[in-house]
């Protein structure tokens, strides 16, 4: 294996290494001048001899750390370039005839890294591990690029380009071919700065590979592109970047971009809506909407750009309010699908339609677009068309992937009250291939009365597979049609029978799954069983590991798990037993990893790798920066010991925040790695104006949210005023759950000053930009955030654990600034934004609350409660909860027993209307039909 870190010398001759009194020819080795000698010769007095010059990229920590002044490495080369005759006496005998070869090339030169020691002989090092041929092929390709082939130039280490002197830089560059630099772009954010910033210096990389077909990923194009200079770009550089990679734009960059490109590319922009962030989606949603109202002023909209535009904002999951100046209610409820839409969002624009279009005149594909925000008004569903409704059935089947459980119950629940749909006995295959999604969610006692030739018929076509069954009951039901239907009594079914009965999957029991044959259990059937465990609230243990442990064993078995979510159930003891061949590529070598572990499986397969690749020991070449993102599932399992010794080469920093970003990573894993980049990077000893000199907004993009979000206030401002913005969008996407809360509060309060938001009011666009680290508010923020903050922000809010003074102030303006004070009045959406702060209100507050309203909204508020109690618990496991937190969580706890109370009576007031209209459900439990996170005790 060749290291990642190579070569680069100085052209110095062989003499030289020896001490001999000859100076070497005239060279280029990292100096200005021509003549690298002082003293008179004969007649003639040469120029004297210049010192080197070292440029350090902003964006490389690895030069700028060596610029810093306080750190003082080895030195293998003087100030003029010069190799030292104290560096040199440590090479080996080895590595001075390979130093030989290279200087023999005159071809190199000394760079800021390759300078020191430890850079120089990592270099040689490379260097010499090379093939006699390859070596050979290089000297020929640095004096005729057009000799080799693009396969040959593979073979060289790309850190080479990052040390070529100033004469060979450019006739290298100039004669490679298109292939040659395709072979140097791909890959190009594996290789060190130096290396990265050179090449892309040299070679329009995102035109080279996109002519040649290539296909550029996100993070390959962010080495590409400097978006830095965005407001400067020709229309062609933002033509090739929004047609092939708009996501690596942030919201300055979106904003800059020229308006007419932004929307030839919406139907890109289409596609990579899951790339983009809440604040670019508002950002483009904005521009664009800002046309098409200028066009519609002008009556000049073009019906297709006007139909990629909604499909843009539809798929990416805008406010609904961008389309307000463009289309009506009645056009937006026809064309828009709101299912991507937050829920608070969807459900208020919902109400404000409604105060102009009647529930009755909604049509089919209106009552579709809008199920998420309809289903929690069931009231406004009965007032519809009867057979809008149930033509409506069909087509919210098809979209049930994309529709929330609660949903779908209480939709299926008015649907059953259609003619149509009334009478279960007369139910066949066109009912079942219609609304077969629905069928769970009838009442049991009407569920079995669902003929079984019509059920058998339904399994059969594979119409019962989107059903979400937990009842064991209808599972039984279903899975006894299932043998007859196909005709296998013993239950010994086939993959593709397994497939066809997927919603049902988990109510199997553990004896069934000893009837199914080895071979069902396909990679793809293995995914069906974990879907439908993850559908379930609470899927059964025993089941799960009946399945695991049968597919074990089977030859690729582990295999087969490892790479499914089931994976995570094979114990430490299978893994270690399990050959290397029974895992998919474990150490890197041929492409990111696709194994789903936890962090003690991870531990097991990272020995296992180390006993391939050998232990990570400081100076381990294998433990590249490639094969680091490559295992990327698999570095939760680095000890504390391996990352301290991780080889701090030209890659170190980009070492560190890989690791960093890694999943399931223990916060004690993160500070390590958060105290490594401190030390490396001088932070501490360093002060404001040399360190934020020494650093640049794209080295910060590339930075671990994690480990930023470990430095105190005072580091953050060390990056300086020109990257605070940089510092506030990484600190955004930090996991706040592995963070202290004093943590947290100083982020949050970092971002206030960045912002220039120390007083005054704070707006939706302010919070929305603070991200994960908004759970770090104040008790004094609530009073300065205003109406469309509390309904843009609150959901996010409800997600925090904040201390019982905040959260009281957060309540008490969410009713006040959203003039809620009469909680009689309040809707659907209100309630969407108060969701567990309701335990802050009064009992005469929610004594006059609406009872269907509240009913209705049931499962949203008590899911925003299980969000704050999952972070809780989360907090917990991280060991960030201090004591202050969990003295807390017994006032939350009463606050949630209250509120579960409240709405146990609210179910109660209801029974009669609930017996008549709706099913009855038993309330001294349980406070909604869907799981037993609304049990009580």
């Amino acid at each position: 294996m060749k290291s990642a870190a190579l070569l680069l010398l100085l052209a110095c001759s062989w003499s030289e290494i020896y001490g001999q009194s000859r100076r070497p020819p005239p060279t280029t080795a990292g100096i200005s001048g021509n003549f690298p000698t002082g003293f008179p010769t004969g007649n003639v007095t040469l120029p004297p001899k210049l010192r080197a010059e070292f440029r350090c990229p902003m964006e490389c920590p690895v030069c700028q750390t060596l610029n810093n002044t306080l750190t003082k490495p080895c030195l293998a080369v003087d100030e003029f370039g010069d190799i030292k005759s104290d560096f040199e006496n440590t090479l080996t005998l080895k590595q001075k005839a390979f130093y030989k070869e290279l200087s023999d090339l005159n071809s190199f030169k000394a760079n800021m890294e390759s300078r020191t020691c430890a850079g120089m002989v990592r270099h040689i090092d490379t260097y010499g591990s090379m093939e006699l041929a390859d070596r050979q092929k290089m000297k020929s390709f640095l004096g005729d690029p057009s000799s080799v082939t693009p396969d040959d130039v593979k073979k060289f280490p790309k850190e080479i380009f990052s040390s070529l002197n100033a004469v060979k830089s450019v006739t290298v560059f100039q004669n490679m071919d298109r292939l040659q630099k395709v072979v140097l772009c791909k890959d190009l954010r594996y290789a060190d700065c130096l290396t990265r910033m050179m090449i892309s210096k040299k070679i329009n990389c995102a035109r080279v590979l996109i002519e040649s077909g290539v296909t550029i990923p996100a993070d390959d194009a962010k080495v590409m592109v400097d978006i830095r200079g965005c407001r400067t770009w020709s229309r062609e550089k933002w033509n090739i970047t929004l047609e092939n990679f708009p996501e690596i734009l942030n919201p300055e960059c979106l904003w800059a971009a020229p308006t007419d490109i932004l929307m030839d590319n919406m139907a890109v922009l289409g596609r990579k809506c899951g790339d983009f962030t809440k604040r670019d989606i508002e950002v483009f949603a904005n521009i664009t909407s800002v046309k098409m109202k200028e066009k519609k002023l002008a009556n000049r909209i073009d019906q297709t750009e006007k139909d990629e535009w909604i499909k843009l904002l539809s798929t990416c999951g805008a406010d609904p309010k961008f389309f307000n100046d463009v289309l009506d209610p009645k056009e937006t409820l026809k064309f828009v699908d709101l299912s991507k839409s937050s829920r608070t969002e969807k459900v208020k624009f919902l109400e404000d339609a409604l105060k102009t279009v009647r529930p009755s005149e909604f049509s089919k594909d209106e009552i579709v677009n809008s199920i998420g925000a309809l289903a929690n008004d069931r009231k406004i569903l009965r007032q519809m068309n009867a057979s809008a409704i149930e033509a409506a059935a069909c087509d919210v089947c098809s979209k049930s992937s994309s529709i929330e459980k609660s949903d779908m119950r209480k939709f299926a629940e008015v649907v059953m009250e259609q003619p149509s749909f009334r009478n279960v006995s007369a139910f066949d295959t066109t009912t079942f291939a219609c609304m077969g999604c629905m069928m769970s969610y009838m009442k049991k006692s009407s569920f079995e009365n669902i003929p079984d030739a019509s059920l058998q018929s339904a399994i059969t076509a594979g119409n019962v597979k989107d059903m979400k069954i937990s009842s064991k009951r209808m599972g039984k039901k279903v899975l006894d049609n299932a043998k007859s239907a196909f005709g296998k009594p013993n239950g010994d079914f086939s993959d593709a029978e397994l497939r066809k009965m997927k919603g049902a999957l988990g109510s199997l029991e553990p004896e069934d799954i000893d009837k199914i044959p080895d071979a069902s259990f396909t990679l793809d059937v293995l995914k069906d069983f974990e879907e439908a465990f993850s559908s379930e609230d609470n899927p059964k243990k025993s089941l799960k590991s009946k399945i695991v442990d049968k597919v074990k064993k089977q030859a690729g078995g582990i295999a087969k798990l490892i790479e499914n979510g089931l994976g995570k159930e094979l114990s430490p003891a299978d893994l270690e037993d399990a050959p290397l061949s029974s895992f998919p590529d474990l150490t890197g070598e041929n492409g990111e990893s696709t194994i789903k572990c936890n962090r003690k499986q991870a531990r097991v397969l990272m020995k296992k790798i180390k006993s391939t690749l050998g232990d990570i020991n400081g100076t381990d070449s294998n433990f590249t920066l490639k094969r680091l993102v490559n295992m990327k599932p698999l570095l939760s399992g680095l000890e504390d010991s391996d990352i301290k010794k991780i080889e701090q080469d030209g890659t170190f920093s980009d070492k560190l925040h890989t690791i960093a970003k890694a999943p399931d990573m223990s916060r004690e894993q993160l500070k390590t790695l958060a105290d490594m980049f401190k030390s490396y990077s001088k932070i501490e000893s360093t002060d404001e104006a040399s360190f934020s000199a020494s650093m640049d907004s794209t080295t910060v993009d590339n930075m671990a949210p994690q480990i930023l979000g470990m430095m105190s206030k005072a580091m953050l401002k060390k990056f300086g005023t020109a990257n605070c913005e940089a510092v506030v969008q990484r600190l955004a996407e930090v996991d706040n759950k592995k963070l202290t809360r004093d943590e947290l509060k100083e982020k949050f309060e970092f971002v206030k000053e960045c912002k220039s938001k120390t007083s005054g009011t704070l707006t939706s666009d302010d919070l929305l930009e603070a991200g994960n680290v908004l759970c770090g508010i104040d008790s004094a923020a609530p009073d300065r955030m205003d109406a469309d903050a509390f309904e843009k922000m609150a959901p996010n809010l409800q997600k925090c654990n904040l201390d019982p003074t905040t959260r009281k102030k957060i309540a008490t303006n969410i009713v006040s600034k959203m003039s809620l004070t009469d909680t009689s009045t309040i809707t659907s959406s209100g309630f969407m934004v108060l969701g567990n702060f309701l335990t802050e209100l009064g009992d005469s507050q929610l004594a006059s609350m609406d009872k269907e309203t509240v009913s209705d909204v049931t499962d949203k508020i008590m899911e925003s409660v299980k969000d704050s109690e999952e972070t809780r618990k989360e907090r917990k496991k991280s060991a960030v909860s201090k004591e202050a937190e969990s003295s807390e969580e017994e006032t939350f706890k009463q606050g949630k027993k209250r509120l579960a109370e409240f709405v146990i009576g609210v179910k109660e007031s209801l029974g009669g209307q609930q017996a008549s209209g709706r099913r009855r459900r038993s309330t001294c439990k349980f406070i909604s039909p869907d799981s037993s996170k609304m049990c009580i005790n």
